[in-house]
């Protein structure tokens, strides 16, 4: 016996068979993003050391404020971004952490204009493309020194704080300010100001170590959040390939009250939808299919 499915019947399992796989290929497909990190800070102001980023399944923490960085579950190589600007380390801990084991990607986005590396004050960069996906990717993650300084940094210690994807598996990006008050310190060189990487550092990894743990940085000396003492850093004058570079003492006071450090952005790069394009076909073949089948049965 032939058992006839109605026409209803038809359509409705169709457009369940096509709901299912196109969320799932909404899961599967790696979704192409680029960061986008503008240093907002005033002209002569503070510099950006080239940032690292991160994609991840939320497994990955940087730092816990309060705590030394590289303490148990963190990634000691984050004192030497903190100290010297040097993202290899990271990459390198990331690459063999479980978020790294898990499809992780990572980079570092470096500023091409101005004095090449560092971001500089005003500077926008927008990286190369990474393919992320929801789950293996979900998290985003990032890191910068703060130049000049000993070991002053901007980053996310939640590693759940930057979530590119809803509930549905739908990619919606991110897009933050960093605030001078969100600055931190890295705990692991004592804020002298001498051997302050990119003003008078001989040496990587030369500064007075200090033992401490990651806290909300004081600002530099002279500052308004850290007044008294001699400043070596604000009002300094240092060599740049362009020419001398004077660090102002006001447009590098980031303890000024609504003193923006930041922007970053993490954007899908704009390109045809595969997923769409795949779906109305679909649907084409369903609506064929149907046809077909109507015919075969009468």
């Amino acid at each position: 016996m032939v058992t006839l499915t109605s026409k209803p019947a038809v359509m409705h399992a169709a457009i369940g068979i096509f709901g299912t796989l196109l969320f799932t290929s909404s899961l599967a497909l790696a979704v192409p993003v680029q960061v986008s990190i503008q240093n907002l800070s005033p002209n002569n102001g503070i510099f950006l050391t080239p940032t690292w980023v991160g994609f991840h399944d939320g497994s990955f923490d940087l730092y816990d404020r309060g705590r030394a960085i590289g303490a148990a579950g963190l990634p000691s190589s984050l004192e030497s971004l903190v100290e010297d600007g040097n993202t290899a380390s990271l990459s390198t801990d990331f690459a063999n952490s479980s978020a790294g084991s898990n499809g992780g990607v990572d980079g570092t986005v470096i500023g091409p204009a101005g004095i090449p590396g560092p971001i500089d004050p005003g500077e926008r960069v927008t990286s190369q493309a990474f393919d992320i996906q929801a789950g293996r990717n979900g998290h985003f993650s990032y890191a910068s020194m703060v130049i000049p300084s000993n070991d002053a940094f901007i980053a996310n210690g939640n590693p759940f704080a930057h979530e590119l994807f809803d509930e549905s598996g739908n990619f919606v990006g991110v897009d933050f300010l960093v605030l001078g008050s969100q600055v931190l310190d890295g705990g692991t060189e004592v804020n002298t100001e001498m051997e302050a990487a990119f003003l008078n550092q001989l040496a990587a990894n030369t500064g007075d170590v200090e033992g401490g743990v990651v806290q909300l940085h004081p600002g530099f000396i002279n500052s308004i959040g850290n007044p008294g003492g001699t400043a070596l850093i604000l009002g300094a004058t240092t060599a740049g390939p362009g020419g001398n570079i004077t660090i102002d003492r006001l447009a590098a006071d980031f303890t000024q009250e609504g003193y923006h450090v930041a922007r970053v952005t993490v954007s899908a790069v704009p390109e045809p939808s595969t997923v769409l394009m795949f779906g109305s076909g679909f649907v084409g073949l369903v609506a064929w299919r149907w046809r077909k089948t109507q015919q075969v049965l009468h």
